[in-house]
């Protein structure tokens, strides 16, 4: 071999060697960035966070979706929509994303159709990169979430129709109700007066109970209309409806009032045809003698009449009528049975008189007030007297001498009874002979017999009821209809209820949100998508699961109008929201400008903090948040306490966070790959450190630890990163997890504490402090 052709080799031989060196120093160079770096760098945005629309109008919302960092790696992708409303996944769309591609999606959100209220909707982007031998990733996915909130209301159309049905309605309803409130007075009124027979009234309530019945099925049907909020169909059924009318219960009142006069009237009649009766038989005691047969069918209407006992009043006047006839019939007997009575008296006394021993020339023909019943009885025993024991006063006879008289032509004088002389105006001697005698005391008999009867028939029975009253109760109606006020719906994961924007919702720790902040970036020309992407995105997943909204990543970036006040805490379930301390902005006219700043003090990030925690009590309307903060976040929130206090704060949790600071092989290594300022903050003994720990301070807000443990850290257990005992406060509710590390510089239990898929425990911990 010459020496030109051992040269050549020579150089080929350094050149190959010189590329295999390069290729071995590029291969090194791109498996430690992709250890030191996020496979993937994701960053999503929206055109517009929140809308307020009518419900028949289409929401379309711009994502953009970029990735970065990817070093000749392709990334597949998938975005999605989540409507939370319903749980379901309303877009969705898989595509392939190169290094600094940009990729715009137009994700249209259908309308409601009716009502208003908010309609949620989760857009995500997931990516991970495609392993290939220039693209030495781990395919782990990244994912993204943002919220966009779609505020929905009535159309012009709908809330004039909306107005117009309630008028309708009330006015409805109003009637309905004061027609079963007087159907209910009648009700009432009858159940207090029992003594009516209302037969026929009952009936027509019931047919108006039926109509009421009907009537309010129809309502209720159409309070389903409103319910759904169909305005429109609902203004329509009303204006082509007539009313049933409900005249019958407008008179019910009067009705019942009428048929107790007739009551009470009827009642009169029958108490002054016994009055009669029983006058009939006090005043003429002998001539009704006869008087049973009225006295029971006056019995008969009295029984009747208290128990009820008849069909219709109709019925029970004909009957009442009827009596009177027969009393009035009765009475003219009685009448002319008086007469006949008289006239038989007189006859008898006029006849008796003709043998009165001195006439007077002013006697008349006998009259009474009564039949001359005692009378006649009277001088029926008299003449029988004179008849056993009589005095013959013939010239035969011997005077004074008292024989028995048996010839018939023997004259007796006879002392008539005061009552008769004095009424006929005769001298009260008669003289009579036996024959006449004896003719004249038949007569008397006949007389008595016939016209001098006692009463001794059916007992007239008495009448204890009194005039019913008026009864005018104080009733209630057994139908009430209220219009439900139909408050704008807020549905998450397929349960609707009423948005909550009264002060009560405010209040409620149970859904305070939930900010997650990030910790220490460690490598300084890291963008901060890296710190903002990662677990975090996982415990979001799994907080949405039982029931923390996931409002994904949120930046000050964002203005206080980009979101309504109080929009994201309406649908009364918490969110969970990333923040970074790695962004501030300024604004230029309108526009804010994001910048990023990653090289300053905690302290100046505690302060971007808080324009964090206004901005999410803005967009949720509550008092207070959660603090949940990883590693160096944890720092930043314990300062951002201590700087404005705990009015914005309900709690703290810290997992991972160095609340001691740093030692060793992490305070030696953090400043060569990350910013330096957050290092010299963390270190053990700083000034930061000592500003934190300052014993004379203590949080007014409780605050948990959790803390990694099985890691060589320095020398002591760990994490591999932070120490175990750099984490346990005094005055904290202090929690270790165990893991090992397993990468080649033991210390990934650091980061791993964030994946609760290896470490479940980590996320049981920080469930139950939140809602602890």
């Amino acid at each position: 071999m010459g020496h030109d052709e051992k040269r050549m080799t020579l150089t080929q031989w350094v050149l190959a060697s010189i590329i295999c060196i390069l290729l071995v120093f590029f291969i090194l160079s791109v498996a430690i960035r992709f250890k030191l770096e996020d496979d993937l760098i994701l960053s999503v945005a929206v055109n517009q966070s929140s809308f307020h629309i009518s419900n028949n109008e289409n929401a379309t919302v711009q994502l953009e979706v970029t990735t970065d960092r990817q070093l000749w790696c392709e990334a597949t992708c998938i975005v999605s929509a989540l409507q939370v409303s319903t749980n379901q996944t309303v877009y969705n769309i898989n595509f392939t994303s190169i290094d600094q591609q940009v990729n715009i999606f137009n994700i249209s959100m259908q309308p409601v159709q009716k009502g208003s209220g908010q309609v949620l909707y989760s857009v995500a982007a997931s990516c991970r990169n495609k392993q290939t031998i220039f693209c030495r990733s781990s395919g782990v996915e990244t994912r993204k979430t943002l919220l966009v909130a779609v505020n929905y209301d009535l159309d012009i159309e709908q809330s004039k129709a909306k107005n117009s049905a309630r008028t309708a309605l009330e006015s409805a309803i109003a009637d309905l109700e004061q027609v079963d409130l007087l159907v209910s007075q009648a009700e009432a009124a009858i159940k207090l007066m029992p003594q009516l027979h209302v037969d026929d009234l009952q009936l027509k309530i019931g047919k108006l109970r039926q109509e009421i019945g009907a009537r309010n099925v129809f309502l209720e049907n159409l309070l389903k209309l409103w319910s759904d909020e169909s305005y429109v169909i609902l203004e329509q059924l009303l204006s082509n409806e007539e009313a049933p009318p409900f005249d019958d219960a407008f008179i019910l009142s009067q009705e019942l009032d009428d048929l107790r006069v007739l009551h009470n009237s009827l009642l009169s009649r029958i108490q002054t045809q016994q009055q009669t009766i029983h006058s009939i038989i006090q005043s003429y005691p002998t001539l009704s003698h006869d008087a049973s047969p009225l006295v029971e069918t006056t019995n008969s209407l009295v029984q009747k009449y208290t128990i009820g006992n008849f069909t219709t009043y109709k019925e029970l006047t004909t009957l009442i009528n009827e009596q009177e006839t027969r009393i009035a019939n009765y009475l003219w007997v009685l009448q002319g049975r008086r007469s006949a009575a008289e006239q038989d008296a007189g006859t008898i006394i006029h006849d008796l008189c003709e043998y009165c021993t001195l006439k007077s020339v002013n006697s008349t023909t006998y009259t009474s007030t009564s039949p001359a019943c005692d009378e006649l009885q009277e001088l029926h025993a008299t003449l029988n007297a004179a008849l056993t024991n009589g005095t013959d006063t013939t010239a035969n006879a011997t005077a004074n001498t008292t024989a028995n008289i048996t010839n018939e032509t023997s004259i007796i004088t006879i002392q008539l009874p005061p009552r008769i002389h004095t009424f006929n105006g005769s001298t009260p001697e008669i003289n009579l002979t036996i024959e006449t005698l004896n003719e004249t005391i038949t007569a008397v008999e006949e007389f008595l017999s016939f016209y001098c009867k006692e009463y001794n028939g059916t007992e007239l029975l008495t009448i204890t009821d009194q005039p019913v009253v008026l009864a005018t109760p104080q009733v209630n109606g057994t139908i009430k209809i209220t219009i439900p006020e139909n408050h704008p719906q807020c549905c998450v994961f397929g349960v609707c209820q009423p948005c909550c924007n009264t002060e009560s919702c405010k209040d409620d720790a149970s859904t305070y949100p939930i900010m997650l902040i990030h910790g220490h970036m460690v490598h300084r020309w890291g963008t901060p998508e890296y710190s903002l992407g990662g677990y975090f995105s996982k415990i979001q997943q799994r907080l949405q699961d039982d029931g923390y909204l996931d409002a994904g990543l949120h930046t000050s970036a964002s203005q206080l109008s980009d979101v309504g006040p109080g929009e994201w805490g309406i649908t009364g379930h918490p969110i969970s929201v990333r923040v970074t301390y790695y962004y501030n902005f300024y604004v230029v006219g309108d526009v804010y400008v994001r910048t990023t700043q990653k090289s300053e003090s905690i302290e100046t990030y505690a302060v971007r903090l808080k324009e964090m925690v206004d901005l999410v009590k803005h967009h949720t309307g509550k008092e207070k948040v959660i603090l949940v903060g990883y590693s160096m976040g944890g720092l930043v929130v314990r300062r951002y306490e201590q700087l404005f206090g705990s009015e914005d704060l309900d709690r703290i949790i810290v997992i991972g966070t160095p609340n001691n600071g740093i030692v060793a092989r992490t305070s030696a290594f953090c400043p060569v790959l990350g910013e330096s300022t957050e290092c010299i903050d963390m270190q053990k003994g700083s000034v930061f450190m000592q500003k934190l720990n300052d014993q004379k301070y203590k949080p007014s807000v409780p605050i948990v630890t959790i803390a990694g443990s099985g890691c060589d850290t320095s020398g002591k257990d760990g994490d591999g990163v932070v120490q175990k005992e750099s984490v346990a406060l005094p005055f904290a509710t202090n929690y270790v997890v165990n893991g090992t590390c397993t990468d080649f510089l033991r210390t990934n239990l650091h980061i791993e504490l964030l994946n609760i898929d290896r470490h479940p425990k980590v996320y049981e911990l920080l469930r139950a402090a939140i809602t602890k």
